[in-house]
């Protein structure tokens, strides 16, 4: 989808006003069959695929400072991507997007951080094999270029004020404007946190796995808690990422309860959420007048940021990036849970509601609360016995399991 440099008033005013009907429940169905439509699979795939994207923060070496595009940063991708035969490509976002000879992409986060978007796998060993090789070229050619990349899920040593905004295209900067006028965890989020998003294909009930991944969310933060530090000082939450999150904006965040139409769900979720525009105010897409075309529909549905995204598969945005040494743990675990039918219906059957409260005790007390705990241990021994070997719990479940330290 195109985004017009000059802003969202210069967004095309097409014919098809398919939102803005006087029938309110007319323009309400005509959303929900969007969503039905575009971002949830009606049947499980036979041959489901597994995608990841690792985010990574970028700091020089000697000084320690944020890397800059506009010094090492981009030197270095520059580097790396004429010697390895990456297509360079410009994008309104503020900084070019390489893709890689096997179909991967390496971006940039608003920060500097840098994220490397793995194809879809038909296995997790294959996709575990392609991000272990590619962390290490890119932690490589980094070194070489005086820059350390960092698998945590916040930058634990700045402060939000030392951090720019690098990515000052339309989108970002409208995305720095808007959640500023809420407070700074949107800002933080944008610049300074890093996280390990799985992508999953449901193999068997679409809308059965939609519901446990929502419900397993806050268990799966806890579990892989990695942000603890922020700006040189302990925060005593074991994901301060996960936090920030809770924080920056509960109209476009959270988990969703799955027990009825998730389509229906989503749609409402998505028309109540504030439209993010060149300028305040904010009002709620289905008020805005601007809300005419499809277009800007689906920009709009991009700056949603629920801890289980549906896209014609589920994205999990609930993980901190973890140790690369131990990217195989979280991978392992929720393809076990959703790629064998079994696993599926007795963590269905495990998961409580889902439950923002939930979200905020995982970011806070990770598996120190005991709740959380108990689930955890649940998921694993569900995800240990399914007798395919795909997960083996590797570290024994108790509260001081952590990925932080």
């Amino acid at each position: 989808m195109a985004e017009s440099a000059a802003g969202l008033s210069q967004w095309p005013n097409l014919s098809s006003i398919w939102l803005m009907s006087p029938d309110r429940r007319a323009r309400d169905a005509r959303a929900a069959q969007w969503v039905r439509e575009n971002l949830f699979l009606q049947e499980g795939l036979r041959e489901p695929r597994i995608g990841a994207e690792l985010e990574l923060l970028a700091v020089d070496a000697d000084s320690g400072a944020v890397s800059r595009l506009d010094g090492r940063l981009g030197t270095w991708l520059s580097s790396v991507a004429e010697t390895n035969g990456w297509r360079s490509e410009d994008s309104t976002k503020g900084a070019p997007k390489y893709f890689l000879p096997n179909g991967a992409a390496v971006t940039l986060e608003p920060g500097g951080q840098v994220e490397y978007s793995s194809t879809p796998h038909n296995s997790t060993a294959s996709l575990i094999s392609d991000l272990q090789q590619s962390a290490a070229l890119l932690l490589e050619t980094a070194a070489a270029h005086g820059i350390t990349l960092a698998a945590v899920g916040i930058d634990p040593r700045h402060a939000l004020d030392e951090v720019p905004l690098q990515l000052t295209g339309g989108r970002y900067s409208r995305m720095d404007r808007y959640f500023r006028t809420i407070g700074e965890a949107g800002p933080r989020m944008m610049r300074q946190t890093a996280s390990l998003q799985i992508n999953i294909d449901p193999a068997y009930d679409p809308l059965m796995t939609w519901s446990v991944l929502n419900r397993a969310a806050p268990v799966l933060t806890a579990m892989f808690a990695n942000s603890r530090e922020y700006a040189g000082k302990d925060t005593g939450c074991a994901s301060y990422r996960a936090l920030t999150w809770c924080e920056l904006d509960p109209d476009r965040t959270g988990v969703f309860d799955g027990s009825g139409d998730p389509a229906l769900e989503y749609a409402e979720f998505a028309l109540n959420a504030p439209l993010i525009g060149d300028a305040a105010p904010y009002s709620r897409f289905r008020d805005d007048p601007r809300a005419g075309d499809e277009d800007l529909w689906e920009y709009h549905v991009s700056t949603l940021f629920p801890e289980v995204r549906p896209k014609g598969y589920y994205e999990l945005r609930c993980i901190d990036a973890v140790p690369l040494e131990s990217i195989e743990d979280p991978i392992t675990l929720i393809a076990a849970l959703v790629w064998n039918e079994g696993a599926l219906r007795d963590a269905d059957a495990l998961l409580p509601p889902a439950d923002r409260d939930a979200l905020v005790r995982a970011a806070r007390f990770g598996l120190d609360d005991q709740t959380l705990k108990e689930l955890a241990t649940g998921l694993e021994r569900i995800a240990s016995s399914t007798g395919d070997g795909m997960y083996v719990a590797r570290k024994q479940l108790h509260p001081q399991r952590s990925y932080s330290g």
